[in-house]
């Protein structure tokens, strides 16, 4: 994918319980803001059927083409607002929600306009690995010393990090 090194700078494993609450966090339209560089391989983990949470992404109803968001560096909030979604479904755009049994793989551009979808009827449990290029080879694709969680940064602000793909190389005699 990236015709270089990679490596798995985070992993997630978490549930999407049944709940009848209100939209919030994942379940309201949102892009990650993550540098251009970055993916993320979602596999489910559970069957998810329409009312087990499937994850859905915003899409040209014409082309089937994702609606990506450009990164903001600092940007506070990357939720989309309801009138700017409710203008991007008026003007020929579709939610496409991923249904499948478990052990499907979703990877995307997480600049990508999606959501997860409230459970209510099975709750949905996934394993998330978020990726990015490296300059380097490691010898395990998750490592403690560049992988987190949860409990860590959302991704390396260290800009540095994300110049495998566009860095010019030069062969030493």
């Amino acid at each position: 994918i990236y015709s270089s090194h990679a490596l798995v700078d985070k992993v997630y494993i978490y549930r999407n319980p049944i709940s009848e609450s209100e939209e919030l966090v994942s379940w309201r339209w949102h892009y990650d803001n993550h540098p251009v560089e970055v993916l993320k391989a979602m596999v489910y983990l559970t069957a998810v059927g329409e009312g087990d949470g499937p994850f859905e992404y915003l899409r040209n109803r014409a082309t089937g083409e994702a609606v990506t968001m450009p990164p903001l560096p600092l940007a506070r909030d990357s939720r989309i607002a309801p009138a700017r979604m409710a203008a991007l479904l008026a003007s020929g755009h579709e939610g496409f929600k991923v249904l499948g049994p478990a052990g499907t793989v979703v990877l995307f551009d997480d600049n990508v306009i999606h959501r997860a979808n409230r459970a209510e009827r099975h709750h949905r449990d996934v394993v998330v690995l978020q990726a990015r290029p490296a300059d380097f080879r490691q010898e395990h694709r998750i490592d403690g010393r560049f992988t987190g969680g949860f409990a860590h940064a959302d991704f390396n602000p260290d800009p540095a990090c994300y110049l495998a793909v566009t860095k010019k190389r030069t062969q030493s005699a």
